[in-house]
């Protein structure tokens, strides 16, 4: 009889008479994972330009490593496969380290074109850089010496006096404008950085409560992570439940769902709560404040002992000279401005 027919006895069936319906399930559990990693490939194929997603693939295992209940009153074995979990294409030490280098490379970005701003303040060599202008000047005093009674060389030296001081006021006053765009670029960045902070709360949340792991989830953390770090330099440190807390400077910025908001008003950005600088470690943040911090300052110092020995030096020997009334003791420069 063909071993599908019932058996023919009127009493209880024999093993040998059940149908074997393993190959069955073996083919149903094979095309319901392979129909479950069919839908993952097609996921991934879907969200291959999505910013931040990485590729996803199938977890299988074996069904045919334990026995378990016939259909009927036997015994068989269980063979297949089954779907266990989805997980992602991530390497997190890999990503740590991108992170930690996309936040280094924009901070260096970001000091690149300010110091290439900076450096446009002082175009030299050339006829328009601030050693033009003092060879000018000094040149005037050569002329000025060989006919000390010509008019016409005394007002030649005033003008490019004036000249030369237009330009230390113009360097100057540039320099500032460097230090004030980092300024209100900084403002900006703060409102940035405290809405990326928000975001990282609520996903913490959503992902807390989550009965399973959301890849996606985990991929727009994962983003969001990033971001915050190109701007501050932050590190995220995951916890077991797949939430993740976020430090700037050694300093919580997110824990959990708690926020802490930071200011960049006034400049270099500052913790909300109180006042006390956030110190970034690298990314945009870093770099705007050694900008408002060290790089304008230090050049307006050195811009400034420029005008200062200026003043000084050619007041001391104009003071000793005399005037077409012969009065003495008079001072070229203005003594008391001795910046830019």
């Amino acid at each position: 009889r063909s071993p599908w027919a019932p058996c023919a006895s009127t009493g209880p069936c024999e093993e040998d008479d059940v149908p074997n319906l393993s190959s069955l399930n073996t083919s149903f559990t094979g095309l319901n994972a392979q129909r479950r990693a069919l839908d993952i490939i097609a996921h991934n194929v879907a969200n291959a330009s999505t910013e931040g997603y990485h590729r996803q693939r199938a977890d299988l295992v074996s069904l045919g490593t334990s026995a378990a209940s016939g259909v009927f009153a036997g015994r068989s074995q269980s063979y297949g496969v089954d779907v266990i979990g989805v997980s992602r294409s991530y390497d997190t030490l890999l990503a740590a380290r991108a992170v930690r280098e996309d936040a280094a490379r924009t901070s260096a970005n970001t000091t690149t074109t300010s110091m290439s701003t900076i450096e446009g303040i002082f175009p030299e060599p050339s006829d328009l850089g601030l050693a033009s202008a003092l060879d000018v000047f000094w040149s005037s005093w050569t002329d000025l010496a060989n006919d000390p009674g010509n008019l016409a060389n005394r007002t030649q030296l005033l003008e490019n006096a004036q000249t030369l001081a237009t330009s230390l006021h113009r360097m100057s006053n540039d320099l500032q404008g460097v230090a004030d765009s980092a300024v209100s670029r900084m403002s900006t960045l703060g409102a940035e950085v405290n809405d990326l902070a928000s975001q990282l709360a609520s996903l913490n949340s959503t992902i807390a409560s989550s009965f399973q792991s959301n890849n996606d989830l985990l991929d727009q953390r994962d983003l969001l992570v990033g971001k915050l770090a190109n701007l501050t330099g932050a590190v995220g440190r995951t916890n077991a439940n797949g939430t993740i807390d976020v430090y700037v400077g050694g300093r919580a910025i997110v824990s959990g769902t708690i926020v802490q908001t930071v200011d960049g008003t006034t400049g270099p950005l500052r913790w909300t709560s109180d006042s006390s600088p956030v110190n970034p470690t690298s990314g945009e943040a870093q770099a705007l404040t050694n900008v408002i911090n060290d790089a304008v300052p230090r050049y307006k110092t050195l811009l400034d002992d420029v005008a200062s020995t200026l003043v000084t030096n050619v007041n001391a020997l104009h003071s000793t000279g005399y005037d077409q009334t012969s009065t003495t003791g008079r001072n070229f420069f203005d003594p008391a401005n001795l910046t830019a």
